[in-house]
């Protein structure tokens, strides 16, 4: 009914990290372990709103980006995740989704980045924490 129930975004890589202080560090963690970050499409956020899930729309925003980065000569696509199963406040219903990633051929490296952000806590105050987020990858063909 023309109403918005979800978004995606993506980013190059090395725009992101360049434009984002809460992953400070990270390029040199890159660099380090042999990324070439001009090689890669970040896929900074799929969001579907919670009465929407569960219908295959992540499915398809994560194919729509990943066309988007193969037609802008980008090799890989990669985001970043978190341990939301083991968050004491995470949603009622929470999936997992490493299966849908796997099933969808993006890899966890085994690299991992830190983030830093404000965090609402169980104790109901916000405050900033470290986020490790692994790290994942696909290599984009025809």
């Amino acid at each position: 009914n023309g109403e918005p129930i979800g978004y995606a975004v993506g980013v190059p890589l090395a725009y992101y990290l360049e434009h984002h202080d809460h992953f400070l560090g990270s390029q040199d963690i890159l660099a380090t372990s042999g990324i070439n970050l001009s090689e890669y499409y970040y896929l900074a956020d799929v969001i579907i709103l919670a009465q929407h899930r569960g219908k295959g729309l992540s499915v398809q925003l994560f194919k729509e980006l990943e066309q988007y980065a193969y037609n802008n000569n980008f090799a890989y696509v990669s985001f970043v995740s978190e341990a939301y199963e083991y968050h004491p406040l995470k949603p009622k219903g929470y999936q997992d989704l490493h299966a849908m990633w796997r099933h969808l051929g993006y890899c966890e490296t085994g690299i991992v980045l830190r983030g830093i952000w404000n965090t609402l806590q169980v104790h109901g105050d916000a405050q900033d924490q470290d986020h490790p987020l692994p790290f994942w990858v696909k290599k984009l063909e025809n």
